[in-house]
């Protein structure tokens, strides 16, 4: 079984489910959390953990990989939740996920952070800053201020119409680049240890420079969302890829 954490809006995640649905991809939703019959115990000595999907039980040992597309939980995440306590439960929940997902010996992508359930969720200034220490060229930007503190939106000086879009899946590329993007593309995923990445460039040639990325690719692209099922089968150890769904 292959979970896909999202939020019951999250569109492009529920149709990706649909698609690998007989290679056992299943949705598993904050709401879920609240259903009977899952464990997690920590510990040199902890029993493996128990997940519930759809209403199925299911050992840890049953899962060949995690996609997460959750941030965080919010208490709009859990409308079955009594309005006075969803700020509380989502608290829980989250914190709930970060430890579990951490600990789960199958492939994650990406693995969580305290910040994020998907990984490093930098700002874009982060993102800048952390492109320049590693080499990468930048595009210029404007930085706007507003009483004393830095706004969050980063508006670039001109538009870039041949911007391209490097997605990099464990040590799969998908994006039409030279080879010095493709290793700027790399070389960035790598640095901040994520599986599961875009990253946009403002051109696919030698002068391009870093604009953004995101930590949430288009898995309604057919050769990414391919790209990350080789992936996980590929991680997965071989007593899990018995239990997919051919």
């Amino acid at each position: 079984m292959v979970l896909v954490v999202a939020n019951a809006g999250d569109a492009v995640a529920s149709a990706f489910v649909r698609r690998y649905a007989r290679q056992g991809v299943r949705l598993l939703r904050p709401g879920d959390l609240s259903r009977s019959g899952w464990r997690y115990e920590s510990g040199d000595h902890a029993k493996p953990s128990q997940v519930v999907v759809a209403g199925r039980v299911c050992r840890e040992t049953q899962l060949a990989g995690v996609i997460t597309r959750l941030a965080s939980v919010a208490p709009a995440d859990l409308p079955h939740i009594e309005p006075a306590d969803r700020a509380y439960i989502a608290q829980e929940m989250q914190a709930f996920l970060l430890a579990w997902l951490h600990m789960l010996p199958c492939p994650v992508l990406n693995r969580p952070t305290p910040v994020c359930l998907a990984g490093e969720w930098w700002s874009p200034q982060t993102w800048i800053h952390k492109a320049c220490r590693l080499g990468v060229p930048v595009a210029r930007s404007e930085w706007y201020v507003g009483r004393g503190r830095c706004m969050k939106a980063i508006r670039p000086v001109r538009e870039h119409p041949h911007a391209a879009s490097i997605t990099v899946v464990g040590s799969q590329i998908i994006g039409n680049a030279v080879p010095r993007v493709v290793q700027y593309a790399t070389r960035l995923a790598q640095a901040t240890e994520l599986d599961l990445v875009t990253v946009r460039f403002s051109s696919p040639n030698n002068d391009a420079r870093f604009l953004d990325a995101s930590l949430w690719p288009n898995l309604a692209d057919r050769t990414i969302a391919a790209a990350v099922m080789r992936h996980v089968r590929r991680q997965c150890p071989p007593v899990w890829r018995e239990v997919v769904p051919a």
